[in-house]
C-alpha cells in the first residue's frame, strides 16, 4: 500500500483510505461554521453562470469512452528487443469527456481593478433514489473542478474558461512520461522532474453521466484575491520551470507554501451551521446568500456508449491481441530492417523476389522462395521494431487454412516460432 502505483490494487487500502478521511472529518466537524464575513466578499457579485460544450445546448456535458495505448517496455522485461519483435503496448478503455467552456459573468463595484480567486465545484443533486440530497450530505459530495486567478474592472467582466486549463489536472502525455527523452543526467527522477506527472488526469474531471442525463450542481463563488494570495519565493512554479502544466489545486508547488490561505475544499470543508442546531440549512440555495459573490446552476451530465481512439499511441500496422492472448490481428510486414538482413518490399515481398504473391489455390508459395515456408506472413525482422499491442477487442474469426490461423496455435496464441529467436 506505500507505493501509488500498487496501491489501489489493495482491497485493504480503501478501508484504510476511509478511516483517514472519517478522522479528518472529525476533526473539520468540531470547527465553527464560517461566518458571513468569512464567506462573502461584499461589492462583488456573480450574476450569471454556464457551461457550453461544442454541438450541445448549455449546461449540457457529455461523457464517453476513449483507448488510449501505454507503452509498456519501460520498466518491464517482456524479453522483447530490437532483435526480437520491437515495443509492446497497451491498450486501455476508460472514461472520458468533451472538451467544454464556463461562462461567468461577474459585477464588481470597487472604484478599480481588483484580484480575484474563482473557485468551481460540482456535486450531484439528487441521491440514487432520485431525492434532493440535502446540504449536509451534498456539502460532503462537491468536489473541485477549477481554481483560479483573474483581474475584476469595475462593473460588469465576462470570465471564459477552458476546463483543459484547469488547475487541478494534467493531460494525458504528462501522466505517462517518456523518460527517454530526459537528458542523460536526468534519468533518476528528482522532485523537480516528478512533479510534471503529479495531477489529476484530464479525463477523469467528469463523473460518467448516463444515457438520459445524471443532474449535477455547478457552484462558482468567487473570494478576494488580495486575502487568498500567498508570498512566493520565485515567479514560476518548477513545473512551470520543466515545461509542462502546473496542477497546484491537486499537488500544491514544490518547495512553497501551498497557494492559497483558504483551506483545501473551501467552502464545503466545514458544516454550515453549530452542530446540533434547531435550524439546519436544507438545501444548497439556502447557502448561498442572494446578490452575493456565490452562484448555482444545474447542469445535466449525458454518457454515450461510443468509443474514440486516442491519437499519438500505438503506430499503425502492428499486430494486436486481446488481454486472453487471442490475437486479433497480425502484424503487418516489416518495410525494412537496421541489421543486414533481408526486409520486406511492399507487399511483404522480399527484395529479388520477381513475381506477385501467389493467390489462393497456388500452394500458398510465394515465386523464386524454393525451400521456405509456404504461405507465412512476413515475420518482423530483426531490428525492425516490430510492435505488438494489448486489446480488450474480441478476435475475428480465422478461415480455415487461411495464414492467419496457420501462424497462431489452437488456442489462438501467436505460435513461438512467429517471432525470431
Amino acid at each position: 500500500m506505500g507505493d501509488t502505483a500498487t496501491a489501489m490494487r489493495d482491497p485493504a487500502f480503501y478501508r484504510w483510505h476511509k478511516y483517514v478521511d472519517d478522522i479528518f472529518a472529525r476533526y473539520k466537524a468540531s470547527l465553527q461554521p464560517y461566518t458571513q464575513q468569512q464567506l462573502l466578499w461584499e461589492g462583488t457579485q456573480v450574476t450569471g453562470v454556464s457551461v457550453q460544450t461544442p454541438n450541445n445546448p448549455a449546461n449540457i456535458l457529455s461523457t464517453h469512452w476513449t483507448q488510449s495505448d501505454i507503452d509498456l517496455s519501460r520498466g518491464m522485461d517482456f524479453g522483447r528487443s530490437a532483435e526480437t519483435g520491437g515495443a509492446v503496448w497497451a491498450r486501455s478503455t476508460h472514461l472520458n469527456h468533451e472538451r467544454f467552456t464556463y461562462q461567468i459573468s461577474v459585477t464588481s463595484n470597487a472604484a478599480e481593478q481588483v484580484r480575484g480567486t474563482v473557485r468551481i465545484f460540482l456535486a450531484p443533486r439528487n441521491n440514487q433514489r432520485g431525492e434532493r440530497l440535502s446540504f449536509r450530505d451534498q456539502r460532503q459530495l462537491f468536489f473541485e473542478l477549477d481554481r483560479f486567478s483573474t483581474n475584476l474592472q469595475p462593473g460588469n467582466n465576462t470570465i471564459t474558461r477552458n476546463s483543459q486549463d484547469s488547475t487541478l489536472t494534467i493531460p494525458w502525455n504528462e501522466t505517462f512520461r517518456d523518460l527517454e527523452n530526459l537528458p542523460q543526467d536526468a534519468r533518476n527522477i528528482t522532485g523537480a522532474q516528478a512533479v510534471c506527472g503529479c495531477g489529476w488526469p484530464d479525463h477523469m474531471l467528469l463523473p460518467r453521466g448516463s444515457a438520459t442525463g445524471c443532474v449535477f450542481d455547478l457552484f462558482v463563488m468567487v473570494t478576494n484575491g488580495a486575502e487568498d494570495a500567498v508570498a512566493r519565493n520565485a515567479t514560476q512554479s518548477e513545473a512551470q520551470r520543466q515545461g509542462c502544466k502546473d496542477a497546484f489545486v491537486y499537488c500544491g508547488i514544490l518547495d512553497e507554501l501551498y497557494p492559497d490561505r483558504k483551506a483545501m475544499g473551501f467552502p464545503f470543508d466545514r458544516n454550515a451551521t453549530v452542530p446540533n442546531t434547531s435550524t439546519p440549512i436544507a438545501t444548497l440555495e439556502q447557502f448561498i446568500p442572494a446578490n452575493s459573490n456565490m452562484f448555482t446552476t444545474q447542469v445535466t451530465i449525458r454518457h454515450s456508449d461510443r468509443i474514440t481512439l486516442r491519437g499519438n499511441g500505438a503506430p499503425p500496422g502492428m499486430g494486436r491481441i486481446d488481454a486472453e492472448g487471442n490475437v486479433i490481428t497480425a502484424p503487418a510486414p516489416s518495410p525494412s530492417n537496421s541489421t543486414g538482413r533481408p526486409g520486406r518490399g511492399p507487399g511483404g515481398q522480399a527484395p529479388g523476389q520477381g513475381g506477385q504473391r501467389p493467390g489462393p489455390g497456388q500452394g500458398g508459395q510465394r515465386p523464386g522462395q524454393g525451400g521456405q515456408r509456404p504461405g507465412r506472413p512476413a515475420r518482423p525482422q530483426q531490428g525492425s521494431n516490430q510492435p505488438i499491442v494489448f486489446g480488450d477487442e474480441s478476435p475475428p474469426p480465422a478461415r480455415r487454412g487461411s495464414r492467419r490461423q496457420r501462424d497462431f496455435d489452437e488456442t489462438g496464441r501467436i505460435s513461438p516460432e512467429y517471432f525470431d529467436e
